[in-house]
This record gives C-alpha cells, sequence and structure tokens, in this order.
C-alpha cells in the first residue's frame, strides 16, 4: 500500500515530444515537409531530453511531489545518470544564449515553459535538504573506483549530499575460494578512494537468492542469520556442466579469425572486465588489437593495461556529436 511504480520508457516519451511538436502542422504543411520535422526530432538529443522531461516532472511537479513521501529514481549506469543530470543546467544555458531560434527540440519559442522546471529542477537536486544521491558499489577496486569518479562529478554540478552503499559484501570465507574473496573485498574497502572513505556508508551482504518479490526483498534488510531468511524459491543444486575457462573462448577466437568482437549485457556485469581479458589473451598470441569503447565511464586503460601490441581508446559519443 502506498506503492507506485513507474517505468520510464525514453523512445515513447520522444514519440509523446515529437507528435506534440509536429500535430500543430499537420494539415497546414505538405506531407514531405511533415517527414522532414519528424525525421529531424528522431536524434538521441530528442530522445534524451523527452526522458527528461517525464524524470523532471517528478522532482518539479508540486501536485506529484506532495502526493509522495519519497520519490526514487533508479537511475541509468553511471555515465548516463550524469549526463542526464547536467541536462537540465546545458539546457537553461542554451535556451538564454541561443539566437537561432531553433534546435534538435523543435522551435525555442515553444521551450519557454521549459526554462523554469530545468532551473526547478537543479534546484531540486541540489537542495540538500529534499535531495540524497545513494552510490551504489560492489566492495571491488573498479567499482569503488567508479563511484568515486561519480561523486566527484556531482559535487561539481552542486550535488552534495550523497551516500554509499556496498552491496554484496561477504560475512566470511569458509573454503577458499570465499576465503579470497572476503579478503580481497575486505582490501578494495579498506583502500578506496579518499572522497569514498568521507561519505557515510551502509553495507549490505551478500545473499544467497535472487532479489525478486516482496519476500526476498524484505528478507535483504533482515539482520542476522542469511539462510534463515524467507525464499519464495528454493535453490537447488546446479547439475554438472561441461563448462570451458575464458582460455578456451580466446582459443576459438583466434582460430576462427574473427575481426570485430563485442562484449554486450546489463551493467556492472563484467562486459569491460572480459574485453580486457581477451584482448591481453590475443595479444599474447602475438596479434595486433584495437579495444575500445563508448562506456562514459572509460575504464579500459583501467582494466586491460599495459601490452604489446594493444592499442586502446575511447569513443567520446560528445564530442563526436
Amino acid at each position: 500500500n502506498g506503492l507506485t511504480v513507474v517505468n520510464l520508457d525514453p523512445i515513447e516519451a520522444a514519440a509523446e515530444y515529437r507528435e506534440g511538436i509536429v500535430a500543430q502542422y499537420r494539415g497546414c504543411l505538405p506531407d514531405a515537409a511533415i517527414q522532414n520535422m519528424e525525421e529531424q526530432l528522431s536524434g538521441s538529443c530528442t530522445v534524451e531530453i523527452a526522458a527528461f522531461n517525464a524524470f523532471a516532472n517528478f522532482l518539479t511537479n508540486s501536485e506529484v511531489s506532495q502526493k509522495y513521501d519519497f520519490i526514487i529514481f533508479d537511475t541509468a549506469p553511471t555515465g548516463h545518470t550524469l549526463r542526464l543530470l547536467q541536462l537540465p543546467s546545458a539546457w537553461s544555458g542554451f535556451i538564454n544564449g541561443n539566437t537561432t531560434g531553433a534546435s534538435c527540440l523543435g522551435p525555442l519559442s515553444g521551450l519557454g515553459d521549459k526554462k523554469e522546471m530545468y532551473a526547478n529542477a537543479v534546484e531540486v537536486l541540489a537542495d540538500a535538504v529534499r535531495t540524497t544521491v545513494v552510490l551504489v558499489s560492489r566492495p571491488a577496486e573498479t567499482p569503488l573506483f567508479e563511484a568515486a569518479r561519480a561523486s566527484g562529478e556531482l559535487v561539481e554540478l552542486g550535488i552534495k549530499n550523497q551516500m554509499l552503499v556496498i552491496n554484496g559484501m561477504l560475512q566470511e570465507g569458509t573454503d577458499s575460494l570465499s576465503t579470497q574473496m572476503y579478503e580481497s573485498q575486505a582490501a578494495s574497502v579498506k583502500n578506496m578512494p579518499q572522497a569514498m572513505q568521507k561519505l557515510p556508508a551502509t553495507f549490505v551482504p551478500l545473499r544467497s537468492f535472487n532479489v525478486t518479490g516482496l519476500n526476498n526483498i524484505r528478507a535483504l534488510l533482515t539482520l542476522g542469520d542469511v539462510d534463515a531468511a524467507p525464499l519464495t524459491e528454493r535453490e537447488k543444486p546446479l547439475p554438472a556442466q561441461d563448462t570451458r575457462s575464458l582460455n578456451s573462448l580466446i582459443d576459438i577466437l583466434y582460430l576462427e579469425k574473427k575481426k570485430v568482437i563485442f562484449t554486450m549485457g546489463k551493467g556492472g556485469v563484467g562486459k569491460t572486465t572480459i574485453a580486457a581479458a581477451i584482448a591481453r589473451g590475443l595479444c599474447e598470441k602475438g596479434l595486433h588489437v584495437h579495444l575500445t569503447t563508448t562506456d562514459p565511464a572509460s575504464h579500459l586503460s583501467y582494466a586491460a593495461g599495459e601490452q604489446k601490441w594493444l592499442r586502446i581508446s575511447h569513443i567520446d559519443e560528445k564530442a563526436e556529436l
């Protein structure tokens, strides 16, 4: 009771935004002109700002804010979230300084009402009384490094009210593997960047179940014995599998002489680590490899290190655009 869940669909938001601008010209302009307008309003710029409009409405709409005691945003991976939070300041400045009367969002004359909303959004985000940013990290070196980078950029945006949640902490080591993981986590937390050490921190234990469903979410927050937590689905022993190592994958890629390799998947699953490991493995076989990323975080150099015959680059979306 009292919980409302909303999924913001950026594509749908962009379509509604686009139709709101184009609809007033239907029947007045030739079909070719309408089609041209729709094409101009179909870029990533429109998608981003339309999604932000939906996001900002929760921050700035007084009716919405009075309806709820808390508004919680589950954000995209770090680089995309930082870009989203930079938008209100960027667009307020653009609207003030633009002299052409047009933008990738259509005529600027129609953006006057947005200017106040963007200004209010900046104010709410920077207000430590109303807004808290919870930086969530795994207890590992790279995620903590990424959290520190995000923290610094948020401070530059005026968003200083931050806290840290370190998720998936092992409570003890019971065999050689878990003991090594436990010691590695402890070392990563102890040596995390100074900026992170100054933040108030909460540690969440590693759970033995998938955190889905109300019972398991409650169990995540239950203190005490992890195994005593109620489960919606009991775990079963995994069947024996004929597993292969990463080295065998590198051997296959080497023999098949693939030219282009993509690592894909959800944020935080280890795409960068796997990409770096594959690149190093192929270089060790005497091949020349170019390792590149479009991730705003750009951790490839950090993950791969120096290697003969390996070239590393970062495709900066903002600079290319």
